[in-house]
């Protein structure tokens, strides 16, 4: 005879539910009634002590019905505020201390379909997946960890009494952990286990396979079925759970059944194939023409969704990794940054994480496995890696040796859903021979595994102050489009398109500003230039930065004071502007 796992309710607690704990339970689309139902609540640092046996802060608590450690103390789950640090890693989820594991199995759930073996069974990781499952109409019950159905209460290894309760002869059980679980080899081998287990017990194992999300992100039971219907998770193929060791079985498509279930469309995190999803894009440029100014500007857009150059993005997290400038040389440039991009649409504060001066060297296993944990952690969606010559010490010329590195980069794409963008030099300059794709430094294979190749270059822009750059394009996956020439702005440090070029005319700057009594503002200056020529903002700016490359003009500004930058005039400018009103030629 079966014991029913819900031998007696939990008292209602006594505390509420806050906000940002409510706002958690939203997100993983329980309704108000399911909430109550769970009987969650938030508690301070005091009651999860007492729950605990530990301090962990205040947290959300959530109680295991007819789950009890004595007659006044509840077996619990609680998810702290602030996570603490256990084995090296922040723990989302704590339980009493000493007390195992057990079955958490949803209050929402009819009792009588948990006891029906006839009744499909699915087992998932988490508490809020079972609830949102049950809400749903399934009979799902919850892990608190992939490998929690065994514990050391007993003082050895076993199975939790917990699983003995549930009816599993002849049952069809569909075990539903994360979509993450490919690239997950330990939880591979706890679902193996689990349904080894459940399969000695009568039941029938398969998987569910959930999809990962648009651009590859994580999606648990939750997640899914907050964006997609019952129908369409039971329409889910079933796979058999096998070893994780054994080599997977080819399954060749017909072009009948391809056609008829067309991929998913591909959502880029950048427009245009500029960075398409699990792909690669190189930057690659002469030196000192921005390569790494343009990936922070990228990483900043990507972080913030905000459009990049006009390419619309999706807005992501990002791992900037670089060992190109000093850790004191990005602060100072994210400072001249940061102030603009923190008036963008999206706070990229969170979603940008960085890793400064790390001397990995990718060619080398343990330095791979610690970059691959990184994106893991920070569930990367887009990797720089800045730049790429010093991740490394193979033969860029060498196809045999580059080759293979690029397609460890290529595995972690497929296996973590991520992409990469890759800063990369130019060879050195050979006359007669145009920079562009076939400029980059080392062996052809570099360009053929780009999904997308973005150059930059100063051809034809050499008269033009140092802040003018042309990107161009070179394309897997769209038509490129045509080159297009940059303007970075020197107080922030980002870059804007060109859309319209017009000549200079520093003589007229030079004239506007001998009127001014003395050092003139920036913005009062280029407004006077504008009422007497009619011109517009950005060539005058240009016109201001090439006449003090000249010599002609000296510029004073300082951090902090924004716009307010001071112009005034060189001797060598005075002399221009003495002798254009004398109409005779300067000395």
């Amino acid at each position: 005879m079966t014991i029913a796992l819900v031998e007696r309710e939990n008292p209602r607690p006594r505390g509420r539910l806050l906000a940002h704990h409510a706002a958690d339970l939203k997100r993983s689309g329980l309704s108000d009634e399911t909430i109550q139902s769970s009987g969650i609540y938030s508690a301070d640092a005091e009651e999860t002590r007492r729950l605990l046996g530990f301090d962990v802060g205040a947290g959300m608590v959530i109680p295991y019905p007819g789950e009890w450690l004595r007659d006044d103390l509840p077996y619990c789950q609680v998810k702290p505020d602030t996570p603490p640090i256990l084995d090296g890693k922040p723990a989302k989820y704590v339980t009493p201390k000493g007390a195992g594991n057990r079955i958490y199995v949803p209050p929402i759930l009819h009792p009588p379909k948990l006891t029906d073996p006839r009744v499909p069974l699915y087992i998932t990781e988490g508490a809020k997946k079972a609830l949102k499952a049950c809400q749903e109409g399934l009979c799902c019950v919850a892990l608190s960890g992939v490998s929690s159905w065994k514990d050391r209460r007993a003082g050895k290894s076993q199975v939790i009494p917990e699983l003995e309760r549930i009816p599993l002869k002849g049952r069809t059980v569909s075990i539903v952990y994360d979509s993450d679980i490919r690239a997950k080899v330990p939880v591979q081998y706890a679902e193996f286990n689990l349904a080894r287990e459940l399969r000695a017990r009568g039941a029938d194992v398969f998987a569910i396979p959930l999809p990962p999300g648009p651009a590859g992100e994580k999606v648990g039971l939750d997640d899914y079925l907050c964006t997609h219907s019952l129908e369409t998770f039971c329409g889910i193929e079933p796979v058999p759970i096998q070893h994780p060791a054994r080599q997977p079985r080819l399954a060749p498509v017909s072009l009948g059944a391809f056609m008829q279930n067309p991929p998913p469309s591909r959502a880029d995190l950048i427009a245009g194939g500029l960075l398409v999803p699990k792909g690669i894009t190189i930057i690659g440029g002469a030196p000192k023409t921005g390569k790494t100014l343009l990936t922070i500007h990228l990483a900043l857009c990507l972080t913030s969704g905000q459009d990049f150059l006009g390419f619309p993005v999706r807005r992501c997290k990002v791992l900037l990794t670089q060992q190109e400038i000093s850790a004191q040389a990005m602060y100072q440039r994210l400072s001249k940054m940061w102030p603009e991009a923190r008036q963008w649409s999206g706070d990229p504060t969170r979603d940008l994480a960085l890793l400064n001066e790390t001397g990995i060297i990718l060619n080398h296993p343990p330095d791979l496995a610690s970059l691959t944990e990184a994106i893991r952690e920070h569930e990367a969606q887009a990797v720089i890696l800045d730049p790429l010559a010093r991740f490394h010490t193979v033969n860029e010329n060498d196809a045999s040796d580059i080759g293979p590195l690029i397609q460890k980069l290529r595995k972690i794409c497929y296996e973590l859903g991520c992409s990469f963008v890759l800063v990369h030099h130019f060879r050195k300059p050979v006359e007669g021979r145009d920079e562009g794709p076939g400029s980059l430094r080392g062996s052809s294979v570099l360009h053929a595994e780009a999904d997308a190749l973005l150059t930059l270059d100063r051809k034809d822009l050499q008269a033009r102050s140092p802040e003018y750059v042309r990107l161009g394009f070179d394309l897997r996956h769209e038509e490129a489009p045509p080159p297009m020439v940059l303007y970075r702005d020197p107080e922030t440090l980002l870059f804007d398109v060109v859309k319209t070029e017009e000549p200079p005319d520093i003589k007229n700057l030079l004239q506007v500003l001998a009127a001014f009594p003395g050092p003139a503002l920036q913005p009062d200056l280029i407004a006077a230039v504008q009422a007497r020529t009619g011109r517009s903002e950005r060539p005058i700016r240009e016109d201001l930065y090439a006449a003090r490359n000249q010599g002609l003009l000296e510029r004073d500004w300082k951090p902090g004071r924004g716009s307010k930058a001071t112009w005034a005039l060189t001797p060598a400018g005075q002399a221009i502007v003495t002798a254009s009103a004398a109409n005779v030629r300067p000395p």
